[in-house]
Order: C-alpha cells, then sequence, then structure tokens
C-alpha cells in the first residue's frame, strides 16, 4: 500500500511541477530543491528473499544490494542548495532505500557541504558528500539510466561512495577539471580511524563540438581499511532475523588501490535520431590480510571490470544495451589459506558477468517508464530476469 500511495505522489508532482528536472536544476541560482523517486517491479531477484548476495570471488561491502523480487522504492531523493553569495554555498540531500528483504525504509543524511570558490578557476568543498571520480561513484537509480548499478560499483567501491571529506577542483581551462578528494574512511573500501582513510585524484575533460559532446575522466584512489567486513546484512542495512545463517565474519585489513577511465560521447541529432556511448574500465588491487575470530591468512588480489552501454535515442525514447564483465584474480596464502579463501567468498571458477537490454520512455517533462531485460550471469547459476519501472524527477523551487 505505502508504495501505491509513492507512486501517486509522484504522478501528482510529476503533472505540476513548474521545471524541467533535476539535471536541468540551476546552478547559479540562489536557491533550487529538487526531488527525485524510482520503483522497479521484478520478475525474480538476483537471489532469494532470504539468501546473501556474494558474487563468488569477491569481498562485498558497503551498499551493494541485490535486485529484488516484486515491486520495490529503488530510492526517492530531496536534496538542494543554498547561496550565501557568489563564492559560499551549502548543499543537502535526504535519501530514501529500501534495501532489505521486508521493505524498511529509512531516511539518511546523504549530503551537507559547504563550498566555496576562493577564485574563478579553483573551489574546495568541506563535509558530507559524495565522490566525484566517476559517473557511477555514487549510484542512485532515480538518477540514472538503469535501475541496476554496473557491476564495477558494486564490487568496488559498493554501489555509492559518500563520506565525510574535503574536496578540491582547480579548472585551469574551462574544459579541464582536476579534483583531488581527501576521505574519513567511512565508506566502502576504506575503514575511518587512524589505520582507515581514503584519497582520489582524477582529472576530467569536457568538449562540445558542432552538436557532439565528449566527456572523459581517469582517476586514481587509495583506500586503506582495518577489520574491514561485510556490514550489508549486520549494520541496519537488513534485519539477520530474516536469513537462517550469518556468513562467517571474515575481515580485511590492508591497501587497496583502484584506478579508472570513462568515456561518454553523444552525437549531433538528426531528425530526433541520436546516438550515445558510456563506457567505463576499473582496475583494483589489494594487499593485506583478511582473518577471522582464530585464524589468520596474506591476501592479494588483480581485479578489474568494465561495462560498456551504447544507447539510441528517438525523439523521447532511448534504446540501451550495456555489457558488464568482471575479471577475479585472488590470491590467499598462509596455513588457514583454504578455509579463509572459502569463508570469505574467494573461490571462483568463472568470471562474473550481466548483460542488460532495455527501453526508456521519456511520457513526460518529469516522468519515465523503464522496461528492461536483464541476463544475469555473475553466480554459479545463470538468471534472466524482466524489470518493469517508474521513475520520477522534478526541480520543485528555484530562485531563477
Amino acid at each position: 500500500m505505502q508504495y501505491v500511495l509513492w507512486i501517486c505522489l509522484a504522478l501528482i508532482w510529476s503533472f505540476n511541477a513548474q521545471a524541467h528536472g533535476v539535471k536541468l536544476a540551476p546552478q547559479d541560482a540562489e536557491y533550487a530543491i529538487w526531488s527525485s523517486a524510482s520503483f522497479t517491479w521484478n520478475s525474480n531477484g538476483a537471489v532469494g528473499n532470504n539468501e546473501y548476495w556474494r558474487i563468488p570471488g569477491l569481498m562485498m561491502g558497503g551498499d551493494a544490494t541485490p535486485a529484488k523480487e516484486g515491486l520495490n522504492l529503488d530510492d526517492a531523493l530531496l536534496g538542494g542548495h543554498y547561496a550565501f553569495n557568489d563564492k559560499a554555498k551549502v548543499t543537502a540531500k535526504l535519501g530514501v532505500h529500501s534495501d532489505d528483504g521486508d521493505h524498511h525504509a529509512a531516511v539518511n543524511l546523504e549530503n551537507l557541504f559547504v563550498s566555496y570558490q576562493m577564485v574563478q578557476s579553483f573551489g574546495v568543498s568541506l563535509g558530507q558528500m559524495e565522490a566525484n571520480f566517476s559517473p557511477t561513484a555514487s549510484y542512485h537509480a532515480s538518477l540514472q539510466p538503469m535501475a541496476e548499478a554496473p557491476l564495477v560499483a558494486d564490487a568496488f567501491w559498493g554501489r555509492s561512495f559518500h563520506d565525510v571529506g574535503v574536496n578540491a577542483v582547480w579548472k585551469p581551462v574551462p574544459q579541464l577539471t582536476i579534483g583531488l578528494e581527501v576521505w574519513d574512511g567511512q565508506s566502502f573500501p576504506a575503514t575511518p580511524g587512524d589505520q582507515g582513510g581514503a584519497q582520489d585524484i582524477y582529472l576530467q575533460w569536457l568538449q562540445h563540438w558542432q552538436g557532439w559532446h565528449l566527456q572523459a575522466g581517469i582517476w586514481g584512489m587509495r583506500a586503506q581499511a582495518y577489520q574491514r567486513g561485510d556490514d550489508r546484512y549486520t549494520s541496519g542495512h537488513s534485519h539477520s532475523s530474516d536469513f537462517e545463517t550469518l556468513p562467517t565474519d571474515v575481515r580485511f585489513t590492508g591497501d587497496t588501490t583502484l584506478t579508472g577511465l570513462w568515456l561518454q560521447v553523444m552525437t549531433p541529432t538528426w531528425q530526433a535520431w541520436q546516438f550515445q556511448l558510456l563506457a567505463e574500465l576499473v582496475h583494483s588491487e589489494s594487499d593485506g590480510d583478511i582473518l577471522d575470530a582464530t585464524r589468520q591468512a596474506d591476501y592479494t588480489n588483480d581485479n578489474y571490470g568494465y561495462y560498456v552501454m551504447p544507447t539510441l535515442v528517438w525523439g523521447n525514447h532511448q534504446f540501451s544495451y550495456r555489457y558488464e564483465m568482471l575479471y577475479l584474480k585472488n590470491d590467499v596464502t598462509g596455513a588457514a589459506a583454504e578455509i579463509l579463501a572459502k569463508e570469505a567468498n574467494l573461490m571462483n571458477d568463472k568470471d562474473p558477468s550481466r548483460q542488460t537490454v532495455q527501453w526508456r520512455w521519456q511520457m513526460s517533462r518529469d516522468f519515465a517508464w523503464r522496461l528492461a531485460y536483464v541476463y544475469d550471469d555473475t553466480l554459479p547459476e545463470s538468471t534472466e530476469r524482466y524489470s518493469l519501472g517508474v521513475v520520477w524527477q522534478s526541480l520543485l523551487f528555484s530562485s531563477l
């Protein structure tokens, strides 16, 4: 019943909003408030309702939760900003995510930070915020083309990287952005504390030329972790009573180095037709130890993954295909290596992959439908599922 209410509210807003959606929210406005929501019905889930989602070969964490059977709220967001003057601005965002088995939803403060533009080409931000190293660094179904996050995001930074930190951005020329971010370590794959934390640096290029749009980025991250566990099913993301037995608590202590590059291309529109391409490649290396309550072993990995998503646009319709693959290589040594590797889910006999075909129809200014087919080969047994979803985005208030 609560989902019917959410959908009705979304429809009411979508046909009465006086703006053009969150993606067009004016950043130069004195104030702006926007909202978005996504609901998806899946014919079946990536795993059973009372089963853990653990891709063999990966130590997962963060907010990486599986697609679930039936109708589910993916997320609902409310965000905005207020500019004190032409240099200082405060930004905030609240988020609701239904990511457990019994549809409980909690409101979380995802962003609250202050930005200060010191000079025209250099600015800093401080507070709770999302990382900017990748277009999928913080994945929200209501703001992205597809409901399910790419495998690289779920595998390597737990779907959504948001943390307390500082971001410094330098734009030596209008097309080039160079950013440096330093984090407390509250987001996967890091941990907070004296032996934790994370840092990333990125370089992004944006070019427009005769109707062509080209955007590309390259980035690197270093994350430190001390006894990092998988808290998706033990720390408020779900209820342990829904599951028969908790996985063995195997933790990781050590360093993780991530590097990546991404590309987005949009062609000029010709008679309502346009071609778009989004692709990303990520490499991840970890070096440290894995341990449970009584055993310890040396652990290294050399993993990488990618996705390629071409899209054909015709008017208000988008036809997309996404192919994604992970290549996982783990090395566990020591007297307890075999048992810890098994308990930590590091044994795999194939490279996970997934394919998605989707039609998206922008029914109105703020309201869109998504119809998708997913062939999922990430677990020992491959599965198929169909999904139907609704997305709402709207700029609620603005000073412009």
